[in-house]
């Protein structure tokens, strides 16, 4: 049997060590981090509340912040979906606003400094392009596309931002449309229109409230494969102990196991006994209401 190290040896590594061995696996990361409001809020003054630009610095330096940390710990490919259909659902000025305030802080400081600090390539996916519903800001996107590729040509490490006006279905069936091959593609090569940039495949997905992931994780993407953690709090606020936690559970507890036909010994069906009566009663997925009705996750303190 391989060993793998404790949960105590992991969360005490020296960070490089622990970041070189998660870096060789070459891991994609789904990180959801809805909320900026909300975290702006709870870290401002009042009296700064409706300052806007100071509402996108702090947004800028927060995601970065998580970023690095992530990073640092030796993820190679984090995606964030910035925008989703419901945010272009809204009315114009919201969607114009949007979009203005993710090009200030994605093309400037403290971008940039991640961007050069970390060798990161900094891309957008999503419909953006040829969605009907983005048709408002779609020469706004292009061009931050372009300006992204420009600024980031290369990088060993990838960093990518979600703009999705419409479904994932419906992104994946007009993309196999436009391709007009005169024969079905292959899921690989659909995969590779929509995401040109990668990943083959999301590992690990974060994000909090919600236990949702329709319209945030693409199904091209995920295959059954992707694992979910659920934070009870906002997910800007991610520290580095938590962050450790997931990557070893992620390495080495939820694939310890074969997918194919385990064999149970009887000290294995001991083992699930035990478990399966001391969590009869138990149950994930209930919550509770928090603040002004926002839903949040119950779990043990």
């Amino acid at each position: 049997m391989q060993s793998f190290p404790t949960t105590d040896e992991w969360l005490s590594m020296p960070r490089s060590d622990l970041a070189n061995l998660v870096y060789s696996r070459n891991l994609a990361v789904l990180l959801s981090l809805d909320g900026t409001r909300r975290h702006y809020l709870l870290h401002t003054a009042e009296e700064r509340a409706k300052d806007f630009d100071g509402y996108i610095r702090h947004c800028a330096s927060a995601y970065v912040r998580v970023y690095e940390l992530l990073f640092a710990l030796g993820i190679r490919t984090i995606m964030t979906p910035l925008l989703y259909p419901p945010n272009f659902a809204r009315d114009t000025i919201f969607i114009r606003q949007a979009v203005a305030q993710c090009r200030a802080f994605l093309a400037n400081d403290p971008f940039l400094g991640l961007y050069t600090g970390w060798q990161v390539r900094s891309r957008l996916y999503g419909d953006y392009d040829i969605s009907p519903a983005a048709a408002l800001v779609r020469h706004d996107l292009t061009d931050l596309a372009a300006t992204l590729v420009s600024v980031t040509p290369h990088g060993e490490r990838c960093l990518l931002f979600g703009f999705n006006a419409g479904s994932f279905t419906e992104e994946l069936i007009a993309r196999t449309l436009a391709m007009q091959t005169g024969h079905p593609p292959t899921e690989e090569v659909v995969r590779r229109t929509c995401f040109p940039n990668g990943p083959s495949e999301l590992n690990i997905l974060i994000e909090a409230g919600w236990l949702r992931v329709g319209m945030i994780l693409p199904p091209l993407l995920d295959g059954g494969r992707t694992d979910l953690y659920n934070l009870a709090f906002l997910a800007l606020d991610l520290q580095e102990q938590t962050a450790r936690q997931i990557l070893y559970d992620h390495l080495f507890r939820r694939w310890a196991a074969s997918e194919d036909d385990v064999s149970y010994t009887q000290e294995d069906l001991q083992a699930l006994s035990t478990y399966y009566r001391e969590h009869a009663y138990c149950l994930q997925g209930l919550g509770q209401l928090v603040g002004p009705g926002l839903w949040y996750p119950d779990h043990p303190h």
